[in-house]
């Protein structure tokens, strides 16, 4: 099963474009919330619901809740969750929106410690944030300053699901981490394809941590007039 994650577009159409191309090869479609920039562009939802698959959307902290699901309603392929589980054949995705500004969410503790009595397999359980965990590759807006949410680590710590997804911080785009055997990744607003079933065989052969280091090997740029070189 191939998902397409991605989120804090903030209003920009050329990224959403960029994205419905993509789209055309993804089983699931997930947004991380960030559609508007401090409220500016939610009618950009429309071209998100012109995407071939059914989308997941979640609202992040340019939007309200409330704002984000009235904008969502209209639309058949729009899905607006927030603290749920969404049962995808046999992968359990569990949402949370919203947030980014804490390092402990009291109410996100109370919704997880209900909500992993029906996780049927964590090894099939995805995870998916708007903000991203503490202490990892993803949270860090400047130098040595870590402003992810603890409440989210110490679950992932905790369940070690196959994947979680976050974004909000626009420093940690496109970069991938590791909590345990749970890969973290945040796809930035032109998103990121990943094969979940892939995925669940290497964590599998213990290949989870390959994966990830490929990932973060700075992808070549060519110079004219010299060979390719790496940044």
């Amino acid at each position: 099963m191939k998902v397409l994650v991605f989120g804090d577009t903030h209003a920009d159409v050329e990224s959403l474009l960029e994205v419905y191309e993509k789209s055309k090869e993804a089983d699931v479609i997930i947004f991380l919330g960030d559609l508007t920039y401090f409220g500016e562009g939610m009618e950009l939802v429309d071209i998100i619901a012109k995407f071939p698959r059914k989308v997941i959307m979640m609202y992040g902290n340019h939007e309200h809740k409330e704002h984000m699901k009235s904008a969502c309603e209209p639309h058949e392929n729009l899905h607006f969750s927030d603290q749920e589980i969404i049962s995808i054949d046999d992968f359990d995705i569990i949402t949370y929106g919203g947030g980014g500004f804490n390092h402990i969410d009291e109410q996100f503790e109370l919704f997880i410690e209900e909500v992993k009595k029906h996780i049927r397999n964590p090894n099939k359980t995805i995870i998916i944030f708007h903000a991203p965990p503490y202490n990892t590759k993803l949270d860090i807006p400047f130098s040595d300053y870590h402003s992810g949410t603890l409440s989210f680590r110490e679950a992932l710590e905790d369940i070690q699901p196959l994947a979680s997804f976050a974004g909000h911080i626009h420093e940690g785009e496109e970069k991938y981490d590791l909590i345990g055997d749970t890969l973290i990744h945040n796809p930035g607003p032109k998103g990121t394809i990943i094969d979940l079933n892939d995925l669940h065989d290497k964590r599998l052969k213990n290949k989870i941590k390959e994966f990830v280091e490929l990932k973060n090997i700075p992808k070549a740029k060519k110079i004219i007039g010299s060979k390719s070189k790496r940044f």
